[in-house]
């Protein structure tokens, strides 16, 4: 089992959390306010750093300060998950390997998509999921879960494997793409041995 992310518990998780915790006060001004703030730095950094968007808003005539608001999306073209593909590392913003987490969706059309993030989402889309399994009464860190994604679990030699065990044992996680009616059985008394507070599961994994 690969270790924890480094970004799992960073300062930056925690200053995420805070924000969540205050903005599910904002007033729907305030939200409108906040996500076009956020959307004009996304369509900037878009344009100044990945050459696959920046040639995408060249070819449609489009420049960052035309996209202000989430009704001026509708200018903006519209990428198919095979365009991403064929895009390759010219998509991405920055080239610091060492920065960039690999993730997948879970193939449920048959056609997986790799998705690659650097540390600064990556803490902020854990602390998304603290802050709402935190609702449900559940902790990530310390709460006993199953986990059902989209990415395959591999052994220590890089081998497929059924489930493994992780953050301490308190994390059971299932590799969707092995489980068929043959093991199934075995996945249930998994579940019974490990009695999770809560399955964490993405749909498009469940649904494969």
């Amino acid at each position: 089992m690969k270790r924890e992310h480094e970004s799992l518990g960073s300062q930056r998780f925690w200053i995420r959390v805070d924000f969540l915790k205050r903005s599910k006060f904002y007033s729907n001004e305030q939200l409108t306010k906040y996500q076009n703030k956020c959307l004009r730095r996304l369509i900037t950094l878009a344009y100044n750093k990945s050459i696959y968007y920046r040639n995408l808003m060249d070819k449609e005539g489009i420049k960052p300060n035309d996209i202000n608001d989430i009704n001026d999306l509708r200018k903006f073209p519209i990428s198919t998950k095979d365009d991403l593909k064929k895009a390759g590392n010219n998509i991405l913003t920055s080239l610091n390997t060492k920065q960039i987490t690999s993730r997948y969706t879970g193939g449920s059309s048959g056609n997986p998509l790799c998705v690659q993030a650097n540390n600064s989402f990556y803490s902020k889309d854990k602390a998304n999921t603290f802050y709402y399994v935190n609702l449900f009464g559940h902790d990530i860190f310390n709460s006993k879960s199953a986990r059902i994604y989209g990415e395959s679990i591999k052994d220590n030699l890089g081998k497929d494997i059924l489930f493994a065990k992780g953050n301490m044992n308190k994390r059971l996680e299932l590799n969707v793409y092995l489980i068929n009616p043959n093991n199934i059985e075995e996945i249930i008394e998994q579940l019974l041995i490990h009695k999770p507070r809560y399955i964490h599961g993405r749909m498009s994994a469940i649904t494969h």
